[in-house]
């Protein structure tokens, strides 16, 4: 991290580096204070299925969105802006949370209308999510993302860790609804100095795609500006290999994401103080994690670090379903956050290389569409059996099913195989 720092490497690489690091310190503050948006709905009032729709709406959301937004931004000159104004209107959107309480409409609960206020809000994040992936490609030269990386994962480890423990503990000893009230307007005020700094990066504003005649007629039609964004990325073999392996490693997660708060909160009684300590812990063994992965990256590489982390993320909701108790869980997370760090440092900068840099928006799009489609489905069908089956044993489903999926990355490494003859070419692809 020192070496990120040093002269040296701002020269060789600009001032980018220390502004992303920057940003990330200050938007730590509003990322924890979003980690409590679950606890917030519940206490609102929020039932079981509403909850769970904080996961599946936003992706939903993102499924539609994405192909014609990442088509907008690669026909684009000025991305910066878009990506910058989108993040901004996002942040903003966080108000609604502070108005909510005094906000009544017949026949809508609190928690109902929260749901909807988070959904509005994820539009422009996904936005904003889309384009901030090919910007950090660009911003930052790839011998010097792992470092970059590195350094902005600590940082925002480091601080979430911290804020995850302040604002559980505030939110425990401050009357409700004062408390949440608070805390989003104080995240969203510190999140304005992180956009200030994010602003200051510097990135060439390329001249966007021009299309041929022919191809540009296809865009005004939106059946078919679909059908060509999934055509043309699926003979990229290293891509359709990345989503297939990522998505079957995805699944069980997915559905145990809404379930774990909803266990904690509903079964256990756990308190906001506790899901404080929860993300400190969390986001303590996390910056562990990439410290240690980052060392071991140049020894092991990253293809050998990823297929041996992502095949153990399915020990979280394993652990948690198996062991009652909230100080166990608490140890788990701690594994979970140092398993995390390997699959965040080595996954992202694999992705990174398997797309083409000229489409870079577009793939992107593609991509995270497809992830959303699942993480839109599989919240819905895991509320639905751990209301028929309770929550413990779908946990522990959930865990041995992500780390089934995940042994794909073994069985079809990125970049060391080949797919099989029925996966290389999805149909409708």
């Amino acid at each position: 991290m020192r070496r990120l720092f040093s002269r040296t490497f701002v020269n060789a690489v600009g001032d980018n580096p220390w502004y992303l690091c920057v940003e990330v310190f200050w938007a730590a503050v509003y990322a924890s204070a979003q980690t409590f948006a679950g606890a917030y709905a519940i206490r609102l009032g929020a039932t079981n299925s509403q909850v769970s729709l904080l996961s599946s709406i936003p992706a939903l959301t993102a499924a539609i969105i994405l192909l014609p937004a990442g088509h907008f931004l690669q026909h684009r000159e000025r991305r910066k802006h878009w990506l910058l104004s989108s993040l901004l209107l996002a942040r903003a959107g966080t108000l609604l949370y502070v108005l909510l309480p005094w906000i009544h409409l017949d026949g809508l609960s609190h928690g109902s209308l929260f749901v909807a206020f988070f959904a509005v809000v994820t539009l422009p994040t996904h936005f904003f999510n889309l384009g901030f992936i090919p910007f950090l490609a660009q911003a930052v030269p790839e011998p010097h993302r792992a470092d970059t990386f590195s350094a902005r994962n600590i940082l925002i480890g480091a601080m979430l860790s911290l804020s995850n423990l302040l604002l559980g503990i505030w939110l425990a000893r401050v009357a409700f609804p004062y408390n949440y009230q608070a805390m989003f307007l104080f995240a969203f005020a510190l999140s304005m100095i992180s956009l200030y700094y994010l602003s200051k990066v510097h990135v060439s504003e390329a001249a966007p795609n021009t299309l041929t005649h022919e191809a540009a007629r296809n865009w005004r039609s939106f059946t078919k500006q679909w059908l060509a964004l999934f055509s043309a990325p699926w003979r990229v073999r290293e891509f359709t290999q990345i989503v297939i392996n990522t998505f079957l490693y995805g699944i069980g997660l997915w559905a145990a994401t809404p379930l774990l708060l909803l266990y904690f909160v509903r079964t256990l009684g756990a308190s906001e103080s506790w899901l404080g300590v929860l993300g400190s812990v969390g986001s303590l063994t996390t910056i562990f994690g990439y410290i240690l992965w980052r060392w071991t990256l140049t020894r092991w590489g990253e293809t050998k670090i990823l297929k041996w982390t992502i095949v153990a993320m399915g020990l979280y909701p394993l652990l948690a379903g198996l062991i009652p108790s909230l100080t166990a869980i608490l140890f788990a997370a701690g594994l979970n956050g140092v398993i995390a760090a390997g699959v965040t440092l080595t996954h992202f900068n694999t992705f990174l290389k398997v797309i083409p840099e000229g489409e870079r928006h577009n793939y992107t799009a593609l991509y995270l569409t497809l992830m959303n489609i699942g993480a839109f489905v599989c919240p819905l069908i895991g509320i639905v059996l751990a209301e028929q089956y309770g929550f413990a044993p779908v946990l522990i489903a959930c865990g041995l099913l992500s780390i089934v999926g995940s042994t794909s990355f073994w069985i079809w490494p990125i970049g060391e195989s080949r797919l099989p003859a029925a996966a290389s070419m999805p149909e409708g692809g």
